[in-house]
Parts: structure tokens; sequence; C-alpha cells
């Protein structure tokens, strides 16, 4: 409770005043905003630094030390008619001055540390000079983020990860599916338990995928935590079995060849140990589970990577022209029964001319994307393997660099505080 003798001011006013230093008629001391009338087991335990944001006093309350505090003890001690009183505003203001009549006016010396002039995190006015800046440091704002880098990470990764899945989501047609999928594939999928698991693994995936990157904008875990962990549980829910399900088809994935078996369970193993690690200390250790969770999605998003890889690397095997993948007779006959084959089969393909099984004859297709579209699906077989590899080598190394570069932005659970890392002076983990 703030009281002031014969004074009849709310106490919103007489909260702000106090604040901002505009008791003038009560000025008695040297100090801005006290009077003698107060004492100071009546005045709340507030600390405060002046910062200078253009406006003639501005309060960052984020900055803690407590020149008022120290003001207030000074006059309850008998200071309160001394000229020289302690001035908490010191070194960006002037004594107060008053007219007798009004409010007290101050007068700025020198402006405040450049640091201070920006936002908490942001940079200082004269590192704000592409003409975008004052919009883009006002999303980053609105979003949470503080370090400088970290909305355009959020774009170019989070939102790559975003927009892939709602660009695969017309794989929800399952009508138009065989013609959505690579080359061959289609065939390898029908029989099951690939069938369903491929269905489950789309359906799951995708939405996963789409909810992921919403769990790293900073405004929602410090604003909306039900919803964040209402949106990290739906997500762990839907990608832990979506992994099951992709190690399943991953026996049939692009021929089935070991290599892209190899690829796609090493991606699986990563992302599901990663998500258990981060799920396990969601509330024991925060610092960890947020590492964890940036593994989990940096791992899911190589398939990203790995996709936009692919048309790359496909184009340079067939310029090398001297790749060859393993078919059978029965998936090139079935790709040249839904329009998809050769003009000539039994003259391109004379070796499947004939009543026997054709699952069990083989042919090597040339691997390149300028002939047909079998020979188009061998391109794409023979890269699968090492571009999913090559990605989760990039994703994996750039998540750690990431992870160890923003380790002065980890916090940790102190009670019911998330605090800066190393508050409780013990050394820092690199899990």
């Amino acid at each position: 409770m703030i009281q002031g003798i014969g004074d009849n001011r709310t106490e919103d006013d007489k909260f702000r005043a106090l604040l901002y230093g505009r008791f003038g008629e009560h000025q008695s001391s040297g100090v801005p905003g006290l009077s003698a009338g107060y004492s100071h087991n009546r005045i709340p335990s507030i600390s405060a630094r002046v910062v200078n944001f253009g406006s003639p006093s501005f309060l960052d309350l984020s900055i803690m030390d407590s020149p008022l505090r120290t003001a207030m003890n000074q006059q309850s001690l008998g200071s309160a008619n001394e000229a020289t009183a302690f001035n908490p505003y010191q070194p960006y203001s002037q004594p107060a001055q008053t007219n007798g009549s009004g409010p007290s006016k101050f007068s700025y010396s020198e402006p405040a540390p450049e640091r201070y002039q920006s936002g908490p995190g942001q940079p200082a006015a004269s590192e704000r000079k592409w003409p975008l800046s004052n919009v883009y440091w006002s999303i980053s704002g609105i979003m949470g983020f503080r370090e400088k880098w970290s909305l355009l990470l959020f774009f170019i990764f989070g939102g790559a990860l975003s927009a892939y899945c709602l660009a695969r989501a017309e794989f929800f047609n399952w009508n138009r599916l065989q013609d959505l999928m690579s080359t061959g594939e289609w065939y390898l999928y029908r029989p099951e338990p690939y069938k369903g698991a491929l269905i489950f693994h789309i359906y799951s995936s995708i939405f996963a995928g789409f909810w992921a990157p919403w769990q790293f904008i900073p405004a929602i875990r410090r604003q909306k935590m039900h919803l964040h962990r209402l949106n990290g549980y739906l997500t762990l829910i839907l990608l832990i079995p979506s992994t099951v399900a992709g190690a399943v088809i991953a026996r049939r994935a692009f021929g089935g060849a070991v290599d892209i078996q190899a690829a796609n369970y090493a991606q699986g193993i990563l992302i599901v140990f990663a998500a258990i690690k981060g799920y396990s200390h969601v509330k024991t250790n925060t610092r960890k589970h947020r590492k964890w969770m940036l593994r989990t999605v940096a791992y899911l998003a190589a398939s990203v990577t790995a996709k936009l890889t692919k048309l790359i690397a496909s184009k340079i095997v067939s310029d090398v022209g001297s790749y060859y993948t393993i078919w059978t007779c029965a998936e090139v006959q079935f790709l040249q029964s839904i329009g998809k084959g050769v003009p000539d089969f039994a003259a391109a393909y004379p070796s499947c001319n004939t009543d026997g099984d054709l699952s069990k004859i083989h042919l090597a297709i040339h691997a390149s994307t300028v002939e047909t579209p079998v020979n188009e699906g061998s391109a794409i077989r023979e890269v699968s393997a090492m571009v999913l590899f090559v990605a989760l080598l990039i994703h994996s190394l750039g998540i750690e660099i990431y992870i160890r570069a923003s380790e002065s932005r980890n916090q940790e659970r102190h009670g019911f505080v998330l605090e800066p890392r190393g508050i409780d002076g013990k050394p820092e983990e690199h899990p």
C-alpha cells in the first residue's frame, strides 16, 4: 500500500509517480520521486533501471538492481533534506528540477549506453543497417526470438519442414498415390503389411512434421505453456509410431536394396532415440529437453534435405551415364501396364518374354533422367541411400553446432522458474 500525507490520488497514480519520479509537490528530498511523507516500510520492494528507449524515462524491469531501494533507505534514515541526496537515475539524468507547481522535469545530459537503447536481446541501433531491419526485429520480438539469426534460421529450416509437409498433403488422395510416388515404388508397396504401414506412415509423419517446428517458437513456450505441451505430446504420439511404420516399409523402399534399408533404419533409430531422451528430460532438466528435441526435429528434417539433394544427384548420375540398378521383369511389366513403360516392351527387354515367374528375372536398368520413366526411376534408386546418409550427416553436424552456439540462451528449471544456464554454479554439460 502506497500512502501519502494529504494525497488523494489513486493507487495506480501514486505507484506510477513513484517509479517515474513525478511527485513535484512532495519533492522535499533530493531524490526524484520520493516524498518526505513516505516511509520505507510502506513502499514495495521495487528495483529498476532507467533506460533510454526514446521516451524521457522508460523503466526496464528486466535489468534488476536496487538504486531506488537504496534511495528510499537513505531517505528513511534522515537524508530527506539533504540537497545532495542519492540520485538513482545518474548518470542518465540531471537532478530533478521543479517549478513548484507541476511535476518534475528532467534534462538528460548524456544518452544511455547503446546496448540499452534496444529491447532485450536485440542489437544496438547502429547494427540495424539494412532497410527491413525494423520489420525483422518486430517479427522476431513478437515470436519471442532474442538471438540475431534465430528468426531467419527458423524460417529457413522450420519453415521448410512445415512447407514440405503441406506439399506432401496431396498424398492423402489415395487414388493418386501411385502417380505421386517414385516410379516403381507402388508395385512394391501393394502387398500387406507394407500397404497398411505406408498409409499410416504418410498420414502420421505429415502431421507430426508440420507441427514439430511450432514447438520452437519462444512466445508459445513462454505465454502458452499448455499449448506447447499439448502440441508436443501430439507430435510425439504421431512421430514415434510413424517412424516404426517407416522402418517396416524400408524393406521395399526404392527397390529394397541393403544400402537404402540401412539409411532408413539409421534415421529411424536417431529420431526415436532423440525423442525418447528429450521426453525423459521434460520435467527434470529443461536444458537437456531442449537439446534433444532440437536433435529430434533435425533428424526428421533430414528427409527434406535428402529430397532436394536427390533431384541434383539424379541429374549428376544421369550425366555420368555409367550407373545401373537392378529391377525385376515384374516391376517393369507393371509400369508398362499403367503407361510408364517403353513403346516396345518386347524389344527393349527380351529376357522378360517368357511364361515363367517374372519376379525372379532381373534386369540391369540404366540410370538416366532423360530417357524413359523406368530409367528415371533407376536414377532415383541409385542415389536414394547416398543422399539420405549425406543429409543425416549434415543435419547431425549442423544441429550440434547450433546447440553449442546458442548455449547462452539455454535455460534450466529452478522451482517454477526458468533461469539462464549456470545460475546455480554447476558446470555446463554437453549431452
